[in-house]
């Protein structure tokens, strides 16, 4: 991954090769929840409703069918928690805000996509931090955190925006 510099030193056998999983399908997320024993064939509104929270990423969709497999909360438990500290995703998500802690530029450009309320323009990035930049667009989409449009920028799911929305903005304000 390109966010993630090198180390000279490492033998070549190391990087290793990244491959970046393409979203679902609604077809395919509806297969998916067949697999998991989820009889949602008949009721579409319940695979949109968890593909509105996290799209079509694999392993978010895949970690939400095995907690609504195994009965452990019904799905409007599982939306309602998902973008807190308390919901599933919680991990998930702390690992990447800490990795938005260690890069100043992403943490700023992500928490101005989350407060946007359309997609933010790439632009270049003045000494106010006002725009968000290309090579910052590319690293928060090499991340999953943001879908590339054009020349614009937007969260990939609502589950990105909804949690970062609501942590960015305190940790920002506390002093380093």
């Amino acid at each position: 991954d390109i966010s993630i510099p090198l180390k000279i030193y490492l033998p070549a056998l190391d990087i290793g090769l990244f491959i970046n999983l393409p979203h679902f399908t609604l077809e395919q997320v509806q297969e998916l929840a067949r697999r998991y024993g989820l009889d949602w064939w008949s009721d579409r509104s319940k695979i949109q409703q968890l593909m509105a929270m996290v799209g079509g990423h694999p392993y978010l969709l895949s970690l939400a069918f095995y907690h609504l497999h195994r009965s452990e909360m019904t799905l409007a438990e599982l939306l309602l928690a998902a973008p807190t500290p308390a919901g599933i995703y919680s991990s998930y998500l702390r690992r990447l805000l800490a990795m938005l802690l260690g890069e100043v530029q992403l943490l700023s450009a992500m928490q101005r996509v989350v407060t946007a309320q359309q997609s933010v323009g790439i632009e270049r990035i003045n000494h106010h931090g006002a725009a968000v930049c290309a090579v910052t667009a590319y690293q928060l989409e090499n991340l999953g955190l943001v879908q590339l449009d054009g020349h614009h920028v937007k969260p990939t799911c609502d589950l990105y925006r909804l949690y970062f929305r609501s942590q960015l903005p305190a940790l920002t304000a506390q002093p380093t």
